[in-house]
């Protein structure tokens, strides 16, 4: 057999096969591609916020929100770690439970090995003592026996009120991995709401402040 049958002979089979390839490639069924499914993003531990929205919801409820802010952070950790507690108790007496919301984002930031340079104890000591001095007055303008210092002074102590709940939020956006609170950082329809209403009190207390200091007469 010389070089050119040989070749011709290749060439047969190779079309041959190729036919037979194509006819068993159109009359097989079809598959779909597998693709495996995405894996449930799990929840992050503790409440995220971002600062402008954290001191926006603060500052405009008069400090009402705080009590949202400790349930959300209660009731992520019970979650997450399927503890066993009341989120709504916790969140109702504050003051007991501020330096356990520490320790608990402490442990956290330890378990991930994140570097945070901060004093949980100091902050939740600090918020306790403003929260209590805050109350007294607010108690003292309730029974009438208060005076425009001691509404000043409820006032105020938002301030630092603030500013020992921000710097534990701080620490536990670190913990969830959301520095800058990127999941929590626009304001929903609800928070609107709220801020509305904030700012109607904050103008009945400026108002009431201006009578009490005769910056406004009625006469």
């Amino acid at each position: 057999m010389d070089a050119g049958t040989l070749a011709a002979t290749a060439r047969r089979i190779k079309e041959d096969t190729l036919e037979e390839t194509l006819e068993a490639n159109l009359y097989a069924p079809p598959t779909a591609v597998v693709m495996d499914a995405p894996a449930r993003v799990r929840a992050p531990e503790f409440y995220v916020v971002a600062r402008t929205k954290f001191i926006v919801l603060l500052v405009a409820t008069l400090g009402m929100y705080q009590i949202y802010w400790f349930y959300r952070h209660w009731a992520r950790y019970r979650s997450y770690n399927k503890a066993n507690i009341s989120p709504i108790w916790r969140a109702i007496f504050p003051v007991f439970f501020a330096h356990s919301l520490g320790r608990d984002i402490r442990q956290s930031l330890a378990r991930t090995g994140i570097a945070h340079r901060w004093w949980p104890n100091l902050l939740a000591w600090g918020y306790v003592v403003a929260q209590i001095i805050s109350t007294v007055c607010d108690r003292l303008a309730a029974k009438e026996i208060g005076s425009p210092t001691t509404d000043l002074v409820a006032t105020v102590a938002l301030l630092p009120i603030g500013y020992c709940m921000w710097g534990l939020q701080k620490a536990a956006n670190l913990a969830c991995a959301q520095p800058h609170g990127e999941s929590n950082r626009d304001f929903t329809w609800a928070n609107w709401v709220w801020i509305v209403i904030g700012a109607l009190l904050w103008l009945v207390i400026l108002l009431g402040w201006a009578v009490m200091l005769g910056w406004i007469t009625f006469d």
